[in-house]
């Protein structure tokens, strides 16, 4: 019975327990993950019983940038020179743009190919009014470090980096909505200003 008792206290020590960041600026596991899910949107969109495709839009602020700089640090065990050489360029980076990560699914492998130029998917980023066209690459990362970085990706689904001539800073201040849109059906994901 003791043994038992021990074993259980141990196992819920164990899932319990949250990996701290070793690096400065770093988020522990439920941090981050709470962050990912406050900026995270989602969209199911159906015609009838036929799924036309899903999607998860994550806005990647400053604050989740930063500390998506620091995971990845962690994960590649770079020194602190390397470590801030990638939080500056990825600060250079928010003065002049927005990026998202989406995760995108559809039944139909046609239309999974928001980054070519022939797509029938148009994505847009409307802010006070004035719309902005996306620039959409396919990401080109390890499926375990996308999961790493975005936990609800799946294998079934496809990794779009999506990005904005529009400085970070300026969506942070506003109310901002991403559109995706074509034939087969549209969605918004609005992010509100703290």
């Amino acid at each position: 019975m003791m043994r038992f008792l021990v074993f259980s206290l141990l196992a819920f020590s164990i899932s319990c327990a949250t990996t701290r960041s070793t690096l400065p600026g770093g988020l522990s596991d439920s941090e981050y993950g709470n962050l990912i899910k406050k900026m995270t949107r989602s969209a199911n969109q159906y015609d009838g019983f036929y799924q036309t495709f899903q999607a998860q839009v994550t806005f990647l602020n400053t604050a989740l940038r930063t500390a998506g700089v620091v995971r990845l640090g962690e994960f590649q065990q770079w020194d602190s020179a390397k470590l801030q050489s990638e939080r500056d360029r990825a600060f250079q980076e928010m003065a002049s743009s927005t990026q998202f990560f989406m995760r995108f699914y559809t039944p139909d492998s046609d239309y999974d190919d928001l980054n070519l130029g022939t797509s029938i998917w148009k994505i847009y980023l409307e802010i006070d009014g004035k719309r902005y066209n996306a620039e959409v690459k396919r990401s080109t990362e390890k499926e375990a470090e996308i999961r790493k970085l975005f936990p609800y990706f799946d294998r079934f689904s496809t990794a779009y980096e999506i990005s904005f001539k529009v400085p970070t800073s300026v969506v942070e201040s506003s109310d901002a909505k991403l559109i995706l849109t074509s034939t087969l059906g549209s969605s918004q994901f609005v992010f509100t200003k703290p």
